[in-house]
């Protein structure tokens, strides 16, 4: 009975301590605004977009080890002896 009422108790705990949708949206929307003004602080107008899904785009993600450019040159400190 004692475990029982321990799970109940910490059940109830750990709903009660989830953030409700208002507190999520509030959150959604600082993080957006520090996102933007942190953007405004770098000089940055517009992000890079991201490699796209479509396998034939011309800026699809190069899984192809075959077209990697081998003819390259490391710097020194990467190179091991």
């Amino acid at each position: 009975m004692k475990r029982f009422l321990f799970l109940v108790i910490l059940n109830f705990i750990i709903l009660n301590a989830q953030f409700n949708k208002e507190k999520m949206d509030s959150l959604n929307n600082l993080t957006l605004q520090d996102y933007k003004i942190m953007l405004e602080n770098l000089g940055i107008s517009s992000v890079r977009p991201g490699p796209s899904g479509n396998p034939n785009a011309p800026d699809a993600a190069n899984f192809d080890e075959m077209k990697v450019d081998n003819c390259y040159v490391l710097p020194d400190p990467l190179i091991f002896l």
